[in-house]
């Protein structure tokens, strides 16, 4: 299922849904008609950043443009969204951006904020899961060796506890299974890690996390990884800019997953 059959199989469940509740009108409705927004991706078996959902700009809003390729985003005006993306991992013309990386947020409805976006979703739980059961299918697809999911808010869709970062029982959704990897026994990021501890940041406040997943598609020896991450956004805290991974350092993780 590539980028095509991906928009496909979301529209199928939107109008099945739609036609199987009956609904003609709501806050819901208006979110689907804004249309939708789905990333091509090519790379397998690469790394994969992965958000919640597309944003939404009410005066540029152009409904045919559907489909992007992460390597080639582009701004718009003086935003720094996708540029800021890019230099996390060694800018867009890097190898690691260029050959080997993609991207797929977990939902493809446009709402630029999160906190709207969850409030207008939550009454339709079996709308969220049959969406959300098209994006882990692709995501099987392309099969990443590492996930960097860049928000906090979401890890419950993956089945992680965003406050404790430890599985999310009440929260199954993508029911996947987690085993934490100590990043001082990482070698890529043992420097990284003892950085962390001089600045003397509580383990509380820290939300560079590194897995083992598995699960569903991916039995517990197939090494796959994921990193709970918070990508650089303006007026970040100190205390959090300090954690942000150097261009480096993601590119040595990254070659570091790669081996297995």
């Amino acid at each position: 299922m590539g980028h095509i059959e991906l928009l496909d199989a979301y529209n199928n469940v939107i109008n099945e849904w739609k036609e199987r509740t009956r609904m003609e009108n709501g806050d819901v409705l208006d979110l689907i008609k804004r249309g939708l927004v789905v990333c091509e991706n090519t790379h397998r078996r690469g790394l994969l950043l992965n958000g919640i959902n597309p944003s939404f700009n009410e005066k540029k809003n152009d409904k045919s443009n559907i489909f992007f390729v992460f390597s080639n985003a582009e701004d718009q005006g003086r935003s720094r969204y996708w540029a800021k993306k890019h230099k996390q991992f060694g800018g867009r013309d890097s190898d690691l951006v260029q050959n080997h990386m993609g991207y797929l947020d977990l939902f493809p409805l446009k709402e630029s904020r999160q906190l709207r976006f969850e409030k207008i979703l939550r009454p339709y739980n079996d709308l969220r899961m049959l969406l959300l059961k098209k994006t882990q299918e692709e995501i099987e697809r392309i099969d990443p060796k590492l996930i960097v999911h860049a928000n906090k808010g979401s890890l419950y869709y993956w089945g992680l506890n965003p406050k404790t970062y430890q599985k999310d029982y009440e929260n199954p959704w993508l029911n996947y299974d987690f085993d934490e990897i100590d990043l001082h026994d990482c070698p890529p990021l043992e420097e990284y890690a003892k950085r962390l501890d001089s600045k003397d940041i509580p383990m509380e406040k820290r939300f560079v996390h590194l897995y083992r997943i598995s699960g569903n598609a991916w039995g517990k020896d197939s090494n796959h990884f994921f990193l709970a991450y918070i990508m650089e956004y303006n007026r970040m805290e100190g205390w959090k800019r300090d954690q942000l991974l150097t261009a480096e350092e993601m590119k040595a993780l990254w070659e570091w997953c790669d081996r297995y």
